[in-house]
């Protein structure tokens, strides 16, 4: 009942495969976008903190 007329089990077996790889990129970019996220954040707090050390001293 769920199979198309004319299409064989490998076409559907090759576009699951091809959109578990999508997901698979997309989880990889989204997973890493937030790591550089948290970094570009960490980074920018030692700048705020540099620049009031900073200003504090003159």
């Amino acid at each position: 009942m769920g199979r198309v007329a004319g299409k064989s089990d490998s076409n559907t077996a090759e576009a699951r495969r091809g959109h578990s790889r999508r997901r698979a990129v997309a989880w990889f970019l989204a997973r890493w976008s937030m790591v550089g996220a948290i970094w570009t954040g960490f980074v920018a707090l030692l700048f705020l903190a540099w620049c009031a050390y900073d200003c504090r001293g003159r």
